[in-house]
C-alpha cells in the first residue's frame, strides 16, 4: 500500500490520474467518486483536451458543464481506458454495480474498453452474505420476473423512484430490480443464469475480464487488486 493523506474519494481520484495523463479518449462511469475524478481532471486542465464517453446522462452532464468534450455512446468508439466506481467488491474478486441504475451502459463500456480501472472505498468490501444485485429488466417483464425469482428462493425488490411514483427508469427506458443473493461463491454463475430469463437485460455483476485493476482506499492508503481469472 502507498500512503496518501487525503479522504477516500480524493485519494482515489488522485491515484486514477496516473492512468489518464496520456489518454486521448476516456470512458467514465457513474457515481460520486467519478464526479470527484471529473473535477480533478478539470482542475488539472485535462478534461478539455480529451474526448469522453460516459455511462450515464448524469456523467455526461457533469463533464459537459465543465467544458469537456462528450462523445455519444452511439458512435461505438473504443475507449483507451474506462474508469468507474463500484458499489461492492465481493471477496476481493467480484464487483457489484448498478446503485445508480447505469449498469447496462457501464458494462457495455467496460466490455469494449481497452483497459478497465475501478475505484472504491474500503467500506464497500464485502465478504459475508447477503448481497443485493441490481438487475436491469424490460418493464413489461417485471411481474413475471419477480414471481419467477421468488419461486427460486430469492428476495426481490422492484427499485422505486424517489422523484416520482413507480419504478426507477434507466437511461435505456428499463426498470431495475434488486435481487438478494446469499451464495457469494457463485455470483458469476448467477450473472449468466439470470440472463437466461426472458426480460432480463443485464445484471450488475462484474466478473473478470470486465476489470483489470481495482483501487481500494483505506483512509489515506491505496490497495491495488489485479484481475483474478
Amino acid at each position: 500500500m502507498r500512503r496518501v493523506e487525503m479522504d477516500g474519494k480524493e485519494v482515489l481520484a488522485q491515484e486514477a490520474m496516473r492512468y489518464v495523463r496520456d489518454v486521448k479518449f476516456l470512458g467514465l462511469g457513474t457515481g460520486r467518486t467519478v464526479r470527484t475524478l471529473i473535477k480533478r481532471l478539470n482542475k488539472e486542465g485535462i478534461l478539455s483536451s480529451i474526448e469522453v464517453i460516459c455511462s450515464s446522462v448524469d456523467t455526461e452532464r457533469q463533464v459537459a458543464a465543465l467544458g469537456g468534450n462528450v462523445l455519444s455512446i452511439f458512435v461505438g468508439k473504443q475507449p483507451e481506458i474506462y474508469i468507474d466506481s463500484f458499489d461492492l467488491l465481493v471477496e476481493r474478486k467480484t464487483l457489484v454495480k448498478g446503485g445508480g441504475a447505469a449498469l447496462l451502459r457501464e458494462k457495455l463500456l467496460a466490455y469494449y474498453s481497452q483497459k478497465r480501472i475501478y475505484l472504491g472505498e474500503s467500506h464497500k468490501l464485502k465478504d459475508t452474505p447477503p448481497v443485493s444485485v441490481p438487475v436491469e429488466v424490460v418493464p413489461t417483464s417485471l411481474s413475471y420476473l419477480v414471481k419467477t425469482l421468488e419461486q427460486k428462493g430469492f428476495n426481490v425488490l422492484v427499485r422505486e423512484s424517489e422523484g416520482k411514483i413507480g419504478p426507477v427508469i434507466t437511461d435505456n427506458g428499463n426498470a431495475v430490480i434488486d435481487v438478494e443473493v446469499r451464495d457469494l461463491k457463485k455470483l458469476c454463475d448467477l450473472d449468466r443464469d439470470l440472463k437466461m430469463y426472458v426480460g432480463v437485460v443485464e445484471t450488475g455483476i462484474f466478473c473478470p475480464p470486465l476489470y483489470d485493476e481495482i483501487l481500494v482506499a483505506h483512509g489515506g492508503e491505496i490497495e491495488r487488486i489485479t484481475k483474478k481469472i
